[in-house]
């Protein structure tokens, strides 16, 4: 109850006091005046409430982290009657990480239509949902107030936001050795260098002439190119450790965020070699992405955008189960935010195995003393090359320490 409503109702018990006191009909007259007024005030708010329409969307409608997004909003009053000081609270990028609210005060005249724009820093990678979120309907006296949540009309629609990872550009990786022939050879390179096509596909963007089927496609009438095997080309495995790594509040968000970006700079470095990499994670199951060149890095960008850290299946027990895939690859890489004992063990049995590893592990901050610290000299012992790699960090840097 508001004050205003208060002294209203105040004003109303002394007219009736002062009327049966009195038996003046003046008195009576204005207290059935004051009701009138009232009722009048509670149904012209909630007839705001429910008859309020609205429009939101972003523009770009895709947005990679640090780029720049705007929040359109479009608010309506569709009818004769006007809508007197309406509240609109709606959230912000901003306002999701520190705990606050944005209020925007207004009135809608009969068929007016009002704009609201909200320029936002996408900060972080993920999914968040912002834009209306309630509105503070009052009548023209500020009599009633009334704080509706929208999203519990059945027309609500929530907006949200996907911001992609940032994509940083790797020179190089270590990538694994590859034996062929009996042979060891130093990792491969992307080649010009043809050899007998085994297959034919539709012409994409970028293709050199020189791999175009002429013939067949004089025949076909579009463009055919042809696919042609490059030498030492190993299959590459990219794990992605979705658990839950124990981190809440901000810390979680920045530690996700530099996985995915490390992730995401791992997958543009293998793809622009034209190398096979499969990305392997599990949300709710087992999830993967297959590619071997930049034309799909673009599903490998989105599920990186997508993925959650909620999963219940530790990466060691992941590994123990993809053990014939990894035995059949060339390499692995891992990319985890929780370095523990059971982890360690598995790659300790990789590297004994044979199967060559390289960790990237995401940390709030390097401690040389922690047990995750220790654990990653132990593993570089035994072969497996590890960086650790914090939000304040650049991959580009972090992963030229790794050659």
């Amino acid at each position: 109850m508001t004050r205003r409503l208060l002294l209203f109702v105040l004003v109303m018990v002394v007219t009736f006091c002062a009327g049966l006191y009195t038996g003046i009909r003046l008195y009576y007259a204005l207290l059935f005046g004051q009701v009138v007024l009232l009722l009048f005030a509670v149904a012209s708010v909630y007839y705001t409430v429910f008859k309020f329409n609205y429009l939101q969307s972003f523009s770009p409608l895709i947005v990679k982290k640090g780029e720049t997004v705007q929040l359109n909003m479009q608010l309506f009053n569709d009818h004769a009657f006007p809508f007197p000081h309406v509240t609109v609270v709606y959230d912000t990028l901003d306002t999701l990480f520190s705990g606050g609210e944005v209020r925007k005060e207004l009135d809608l005249a009969p068929h007016e239509k009002v704009d609201v724009g909200e320029e936002m820093v996408c900060r972080y990678r993920g999914q968040y949902t912002v834009g209306l979120r309630r509105i503070v309907a009052q009548d023209a006296m500020r009599l009633v107030r009334v704080d509706y949540d929208m999203t519990k009309l059945y027309y609500y629609k929530p907006c949200e936001l996907v911001i992609y990872p940032r994509i940083a550009e790797l020179g190089a990786l270590p990538f694994p050795m590859v034996e062929m022939d009996g042979q060891s050879r130093q990792s491969p390179k992307a080649s010009d260098e043809l050899t007998t096509p085994f297959d034919t596909r539709a012409y994409q963007q970028g293709d050199p002439l020189k791999t175009i089927h002429w013939k067949l496609s004089a025949r076909k009438r579009e463009l055919v190119t042809k696919q042609y095997d490059i030498p030492m080309r190993p299959h590459t495995l990219l794990y992605i450790d979705a658990a839950a790594h124990g981190f809440e509040g901000l810390t979680a968000i920045e530690l996700e965020d530099m996985a995915c970006e490390t992730a995401t700079a791992i997958c543009r470095c293998v793809l622009a070699h034209m190398l096979p990499l499969e990305m392997i994670f599990y949300n709710e199951g087992r999830q993967s992405v297959a590619g071997a060149t930049l034309h799909d890095f673009a599903a490998f960008h989105a599920a990186l955008a997508y993925m959650t850290f909620h999963d219940r299946e530790k990466m060691a027990d992941v590994l123990a189960q993809e053990q014939a895939l990894l035995a059949r690859a060339g390499g692995i890489l891992l990319v985890t935010c929780r370095m523990d004992e059971e982890l360690f063990n598995r790659l300790i049995l990789l590297a004994g195995s044979g199967i060559t590893a390289t960790v990237f592990f995401i940390t709030p901050a390097v401690d040389p003393d922690s047990k995750a610290s220790h654990a990653l000299l132990e593993l570089r012992r035994y072969g497996v090359k590890s960086v650790q790699i914090t939000p304040r960090d650049s991959v580009e840097k972090k992963a030229g320490e790794l050659l």
